[in-house]
């Protein structure tokens, strides 16, 4: 339709030496503002996302912070990490990655706070490098939860072996087996350090899957121990050492202080004991010598007869009428008689002085051979008492052990008291009279 001819004609602008036409009212005119018509449903769009986003967040913060908050009480034991128990000892390695099947809605709300889990690795004295949950299966009956965690222990760790203790020495070996030598072992057994091998390497990275078995029926959580409780460090080992020496060392000094105080009861009470006398020397039957009498008693005894032969001999010749010749001969015959008779006589003598010097030496050597024997006597009964008290000890010594649980005490060995002895006058020998 054309123009009326009353109206002005379109006005044109001339800009840098260009003319511009004027604008039809066909044509789209820009908004105000100066936007793009498409911009606002993108804003809008963007807005939209952006609030969902915004709750989507806020739930899953909101989720996190009641799930990990301690002052509310978890909703299963399973979310409970304090009160997991420990299960069976898992030492296996992961050859390779396991892929998760773990959903977000699993992780977000059915999962326990991964802090938490990675603390409990820690309180078996490892150091968590990584931690995923790989596996949850969730049954009327229970419900498995398995991590793969990539772990390593800070510093070497040993397994050392248990072992009777033995000693060289019957007796110390029969004490032994009835002490504690290290806390925790029953009594007789040590940590045999001298046996110890290493089992973890310090600083080895090593990869396994963590396993949390959660039973819904008897509500208990348990889950895998990845160190044996029995591997220590060497400082811990050398302590075993150190504990197991220092046990029996003090058994070993109780010991020789029963021996020393019984020695020293032993060798007062033998000191009081006589030396054994010396054995006496034989006597000699002197018989005939000067001093002894034999002569004059010879001369006696000769004389006599002669004289009574004389005597005789002289009644014989008177009455066959020749007196004088019946005394020389009766003299001479009383001679003959008389040294006969002393010759006799003098081998008596002899015989009963050398029975009766026989007699005194058998007498002096019988009462030496009593004295010996009452000493001896005394000595083995010192000795035997000496047996006797060191027995005593060793009892008390058990008893004593028995009744510390396995342990010595503190304050030392008391040791019995000897037995009393026999005053020192009962103890002396009479000796040879």
């Amino acid at each position: 339709m054309p123009e009326p001819s009353f109206l002005p004609p379109p006005r044109s602008e001339i800009r840098n030496g260009k003319k511009k036409e004027p604008l039809l009212e066909t044509e789209s005119k820009p908004p105000p503002n100066g936007l793009p018509s498409f911009v606002a449903p993108f804003l809008g769009a963007f807005a939209a996302v952006f609030l969902l986003a915004l709750v989507v967040g806020g739930i899953y913060l909101g989720s996190s912070w009641l799930h990990s908050s301690s002052s509310k009480e978890p909703k299963t034991p399973l979310l409970n990490v304090a009160s997991w128990q420990e299960g069976p000892v898992n030492q296996s390695t992961l050859m390779q990655p396991v892929k998760p099947d773990v959903g977000w809605w699993t992780r977000t709300f059915d999962l326990p706070n991964q802090a938490q889990v990675v603390d409990y690795l820690k309180k078996q004295g490892l150091t968590v490098n990584s931690i995923e949950p790989v596996h949850y299966d969730d049954t009327k009956e229970a419900t498995n939860l398995t991590y793969q965690v990539n772990v390593e222990v800070p510093g070497e760790l040993l397994r050392v072996p248990q072992s009777q203790w033995a000693s060289p020495s019957p007796e110390v070996s029969h004490f032994a087996g009835m002490l504690v030598l290290n806390q925790g072992l029953p009594p007789g057994t040590y940590w045999d350090t001298s046996h110890a091998r290493v089992e973890a390497a310090a600083n080895e990275p090593r990869s396994t899957l963590f396993n949390i078995h959660y039973n819904k029926l008897t509500n208990v959580v348990t889950a895998d121990r990845l160190l044996p409780h029995d591997l220590v460090n060497r400082q811990q080992m050398h302590a075993y050492q150190v504990e197991t020496d220092e046990v029996i060392a003090s058994l070993e000094h109780h010991l020789q202080q029963i021996d020393a105080q019984v020695k020293l009861d032993t060798d007062s009470r033998l000191a009081q004991v006589p030396a054994d006398p010396p054995k006496p020397k034989p006597q000699t039957a002197h018989f005939g010598g000067d001093g002894s009498g034999e002569p004059t008693k010879s001369a006696e005894r000769i004389g006599g007869g002669a004289a009574a032969g004389a005597a005789g001999g002289a009644a014989f010749g008177a009455i066959a009428g020749n007196a004088g010749m019946g005394a020389g001969i009766g003299a001479g015959v009383g001679l003959l008689s008389g040294i006969i008779y002393n010759a006799v006589s003098k081998t008596n003598d002899k015989k009963k002085l050398e029975r009766e010097v026989a007699d005194q030496n058998a007498e002096r050597l019988d009462n030496w051979r009593a004295e010996i024997k009452s000493l001896k006597q005394q000595r083995a009964q010192i000795q035997q008492d000496a047996i006797n008290e060191r027995q005593a000890a060793l009892e008390n010594l058990a008893n004593q052990i028995a009744a510390n649980q396995g342990h010595l005490a503190d304050g030392g060995m008391p040791v019995v008291p000897p037995p009393q002895a026999t005053s020192p006058a009962g103890m002396q020998p009479t000796g040879p009279n």
